[in-house]
């Protein structure tokens, strides 16, 4: 009796076994799909582009032998007295670092890279500094990359200055692009000497689409001050709209004085200084002789 209980008791737990290793697994969960947004590149910031491309000017020049460092503007010299020739835009960056070195004047080597040997950029005050000036070729982005070293001495040390400096293009904003559907033009021509105006309306839906296309394919260029002698030129302010006497879209303004300028600016909104290269053929889509 023992060895059947025995026996039975065996069979269940072998029984039990066999069931567990043979009983199918639990379903699966849900699914849960993970979606990784695409990784768009940041936008190029051409003042960020401009600044470390003035470091990296200024790490080609080679110091004289036995120059030091300074780590400022070294007080011995008037900071009126260098002769730096700083463009006067807006779309700027400058570096500048300043060394010294015993006696007169030494030899500048020419930079690794730049186009041309160092040229004469002037003297300061009673012709106190001088300096040389190296430039770098332009790129799509940066239109002006120059480095110029000035030198002024002071008893049996000379002191350098070298300012890297950079134009950059900058960026253009959407709010330059004049909207499609232009169907009027109310152009105005001002003669810089007499002030004498006259006014007359394009109407033509080909020469206002024309003129749209290749204003709005314009490249940005640097603006600033600008120092334009008296010329016989002209301004030309074109206000665009959708209809004859409606709302003023955008308003572009082409000069042809000494200083050639275009500009374009929506209603209440910034100037942004565009690539004159085109102005003949938009002057010309508008009817207004130059």
């Amino acid at each position: 009796m023992g060895n059947r209980i025995r026996a039975a008791v065996l069979a269940a737990l072998a029984f039990a076994l066999v069931t567990a290793c043979t009983a199918p697994a639990s379903a699966p969960g849900p699914q849960v799909t993970i979606t990784v947004p695409p990784r768009h590149p940041a936008p190029i910031d051409p003042g960020t582009v401009a600044s470390a491309d003035a470091l990296g000017l200024l790490d080609a020049f080679q110091p004289p032998a036995g120059a030091v460092a300074l780590p400022g503007a070294p007080a011995e010299i008037a900071p009126e007295v260098w002769s730096v020739g700083i463009p006067s835009v807006t779309q700027l960056r400058q570096q500048t670092r300043y060394w010294k070195v015993a006696g007169g004047r030494p030899a500048i080597a020419v930079p690794a890279g730049s186009t041309a040997a160092g040229t004469e950029s002037g003297s300061g005050p009673a012709g106190s500094s001088s300096g040389q000036i190296f430039a770098w070729p332009a790129t799509d982005i940066l239109t002006e990359r120059q480095l110029e070293v000035s030198t002024s001495t002071r008893g049996d040390t000379t002191y350098l200055r070298v300012d890297a400096l950079v134009v950059y293009r900058p960026a253009k904003p959407a709010s330059a692009t004049i909207p499609s559907g232009v169907r009027d033009a109310a152009v105005t021509v001002t003669e810089d000497i007499s002030r004498h105006e006259t006014r007359q309306a394009v109407t033509d839906p080909a020469k206002l689409d024309e003129f749209v296309r290749l204003v709005n394919d314009l490249r940005t260029v640097p603006d600033g001050r600008m120092n334009c002698p008296i010329s016989h030129g002209l301004t030309v302010s074109t206000e665009l709209s959708a209809t004859a006497g409606g709302p003023v879209l955008s308003t572009v303004v082409i000069t042809t004085s000494s200083c050639v300028r275009l500009t374009v600016q929506p209603t209440g909104g910034d100037i942004t200084f565009l690539d004159p290269s085109s102005r003949d053929h938009l002057l010309d889509l508008l009817g207004v002789a130059h």
